[in-house]
């Protein structure tokens, strides 16, 4: 792609098209059919190459193409907008959605790994039977870890329940505690992916 220079008579100046001057009498540049087919057939070449459809009166295509193929590159996806994966390893484009959260007494924060962080408060009862605690999103692939306090407003001097639990599923764990019998408010946070 280049100002067509070879084609005789078509009036560059300093090698680019000029619309000329009546007050000098500055001849204008012609644009031969040639050129101006080539150009327009390859932006559009890009713009259908990107998946799009090349449409008149729409001055943002090009662009759009663009964007659209260093997604594609990226390993992104683009269906109008980009959407930029996840990144995983140092170097990557940040997507800030991958920051999703929800800041509340039970919530979660994704990070960029995609390590999850959840936490919330529950109720425990006492006895052999388990509580099953369900977290705010279920983990996408596992849960790695658990820890549970106990909510107490003021110091005890009697003993404290011992919290313990395992993982029933990607979205819930079940609560233990050593107390035989009674409710216990526990704070908890979960980690996993």
């Amino acid at each position: 792609m280049d100002y067509p220079k070879s084609v005789p008579g078509v009036g560059l100046k300093n090698g680019k098209f000029t619309d000329g001057s009546p007050l000098t009498g500055e001849v204008a540049s012609l644009d031969p059919a040639a050129h101006a087919n080539a150009i327009t057939d390859e932006i559009l070449a890009v713009i259908a190459a990107a998946g799009l459809t090349p449409t008149e009166g729409i001055n943002n295509q090009l662009l759009l193409a663009l964007v659209a193929k260093f997604a594609q590159l990226s390993g992104a996806t683009f269906n109008g907008s980009v959407s930029v994966p996840a990144a995983t390893q140092s170097g990557h484009a940040v997507n800030l959605g991958q920051f999703q959260s929800s800041i509340a007494t039970s919530g979660y924060q994704k990070l960029p790994s995609g390590l999850i962080l959840q936490w919330g408060i529950a109720t425990i009862l006492g006895g052999a039977t388990a509580t099953p605690i369900t977290m705010p999103i279920q983990f996408p692939h596992a849960g790695f870890s658990m820890t549970m306090t106990w909510v107490q407003a003021s110091q005890v001097t009697s003993s404290p329940p011992i919290y313990m639990g395992g993982f029933a599923s990607q979205s819930q764990f079940n609560a233990f505690t050593n107390q035989s019998v009674g409710s216990f408010g526990t704070f908890w946070i979960a980690i996993g992916w």
